[in-house]
């Protein structure tokens, strides 16, 4: 299992491909008195190489791995043995300061309150939309 700091992030690149590391916010800076506009970047300190990533796909890392000991970032899509609310959507919510689990039927579950262990990332919510569509019983 790749160990995570609870503060990596992960977004796309250019080429629609996920990278892991620091993320750096978009900025504009002064420059021998020209405005030079930052794209928003992933530095990568296992490869030790600087991405340019798209601001829209940016997701924290929760900290908590699943049930095959992949960590869990906001935006995935989880799934639970045996349960009729799977999946659940993982999102960050600033008002509890704190990972949250949305499911199907828009019920709200704290990420940490939740049994991970048995739960497995089954996708992302912006690669594997289809993952969330609710079957008309």
């Amino acid at each position: 299992m790749q160990q995570y700091d609870r503060y990596t992030c992960r977004a796309k690149d250019q080429n629609g491909n996920w990278r892991f590391g620091v993320y750096i916010p978009p900025a504009s800076r002064l420059a021998a008195g020209s405005l030079i506009n930052e794209p928003a970047r992933i530095f990568d300190m296992e490869e030790n190489d600087l991405w340019v990533v798209d601001p829209e796909t940016v997701n924290q890392c929760s900290g908590q791995p699943d049930s095959q000991k992949r960590i869990i970032f906001d935006g995935d899509i989880l799934q639970a043995p045996d349960d009729d609310e799977s999946p659940y959507t993982v999102f960050w919510d600033g008002a509890t300061a704190g990972f949250m689990m949305e499911s199907a039927e828009g019920r709200y579950y704290r990420l940490c309150d939740e049994d991970t262990a048995d739960m497995e990332v089954i996708g992302n919510a912006r690669d594997n939309p289809d993952l969330l569509e609710v079957e008309d019983v």
